[in-house]
């Protein structure tokens, strides 16, 4: 099934902010699969202005269907205005903004979760990401089908690193941090509500890549780093990478053929992190690191920049549970989703080279960027928290997290919270 491409007028142009803009946002065409039943109507997106969430509002609106999305007053909406997506302001967590958001709608895919690893208050990612989806999903009962955004991370794993599938035993015992377990929990209230009769489709992605990942993700910000020359050295892990094109439709292929309360592992390819930065040095002409980095430096470091960071009451450079999660090879089979819903196979490799243009393009790139990159400078994207299925190369944050602590200070970390100021729903699940 092909899809239509998210580069549309992209060549050339330039971001503010950070944020996408203007004429670059792709343009709704319809879909003329064959064989396949049509979504019809209008769908609620939630999460829609980040990286997934816009991706779906993208295919929605590709396939003829009208977009709802459920925005902050905060969130950025100008590429979603540009696709021709209906906008209604509220929070996840107010039943009432989500009710009459919902109201003339047939579908529902909720996106939005707060992804972060160093929430100053964790009761917030809980508020946001286990209280809301059991607001959202609690007043989608009436509808066609309702596709909930759930993560790998809240899957089981294999203990000798072999590719684990939906049917891997897991508990919540097994969730390392806040985020993971509040995604775990989350999933636990879709499967139950699917189980009393609501029409829930479960949705796990592996590692999302591809354009218009503006934040960026933990993803996107591993290849900006990687083209501003920053890695050095690479841990022994990896995970699995999937075009973020093909999530987006998987995401409607699960609103039109999923099973009710069956989960779906939305991947593609596992990749060593050390092959990954090899197809980026054939990507950007940087060249990948060589030197690979004992688990153990960046544990300690982590141990004792999280200790420093909580008699501060500040953010670690680098937190004990990015650390940890970053040991695990995150394989996974997306079979399932191949056999039933038809999921797409693009090339991830490709996928990788859209995001490296779709940066080069839009101010990503800082000074000191290696050969094959453009050089842009002044524009430096947010940094974002290191998750088990994006590990970045840990040297340089742990040689800033003992330096720090030496010193005396603890660094002010951007990540996906504190670039607010506080905690906010951003739609990226993992």
């Amino acid at each position: 099934m092909g899809h239509t491409s998210i580069l549309s007028g992209v060549e050339g142009s330039r971001l503010e902010t950070n944020r996408p803009r203007g004429p670059e946002a792709p343009r709704a065409t319809p879909s003329r699969g064959r064989g396949i039943p049509r979504l019809e109507g209008r769908a609620l997106v939630t999460g829609a202005s980040g990286f997934v969430g816009f991706h779906v509002a993208a295919r929605l609106r590709a396939r003829g269907v009208q977009v709802r999305a459920l925005v902050r007053p905060s969130s950025p909406v100008r590429h979603l205005e540009q696709l021709g997506v209906e906008l209604r302001v509220g929070e996840v967590t107010d039943a009432e903004a989500v009710r009459k958001a919902l109201e003339g709608c047939h579908y529902l895919f909720h996106v939005a979760a707060l992804y972060t690893y160093s929430a100053p208050d964790p009761r917030e990612i809980y508020r946001v990401n286990v209280e809301g989806t059991r607001v959202v999903l609690g007043e989608s009962r009436r509808l066609r089908r309702v596709v909930y955004t759930s993560t790998v991370g809240a899957l089981g794993l294999m203990p000798d690193g072999s590719p684990a599938d939906e049917e891997t035993p897991v508990t919540e015992s097994q969730m390392i941090g806040h985020y993971k377990t509040s995604k775990y929990r989350a999933q636990e209230i879709a499967t139950r509500l699917a189980e009393d009769g609501y029409p829930i489709v479960i949705v796990n992605p592996t590692a999302p890549v591809g354009p218009w990942d503006w934040k960026p993700t933990p993803t996107g910000k591993m290849i900006t780093d990687y083209m501003r020359g920053r890695m050095s050295a690479y841990v022994d892990t990896g995970l699995n990478v999937v075009a973020v094109e093909d999530v987006a439709e998987g995401h409607c292929l699960a609103a039109e053929r999923g099973r009710i309360g069956e989960r779906y592992i939305l991947g593609n390819a596992n990749l060593h992190l050390r092959d990954i930065f090899g197809e980026l040095e054939k990507l950007t002409g940087v060249p990948a690191p060589r030197v690979k980095l004992p688990h153990w430096i960046p544990l300690a470091a982590s141990a004792v920049s999280t200790g420093w960071g909580r008699l501060r009451k500040r953010p670690p450079a680098l937190s004990l549970e990015e650390v940890r999660l970053s040991r695990k090879f995150m394989y996974f089979s997306a079979q399932k989703a191949f056999d039933e819903l038809g999921l797409p196979r693009s090339s991830p490799i490709e996928a990788l080279g859209r995001a490296v243009q779709w940066y080069r393009h839009n101010g990503y790139v800082e000074h000191g960027a290696g050969p094959g990159v453009r050089d842009v400078g002044g524009c430096p994207a947010p940094s974002t928290p290191l998750s088990a299925s994006t590990p970045r190369s840990l040297l340089t944050r742990t040689l800033s997290a003992l330096s720090h602590v030496a010193g005396g200070e603890s660094p002010q970390r951007t990540s996906a919270i504190s670039s607010r100021g506080t905690g906010r729903p951003c739609s990226e699940t993992r």
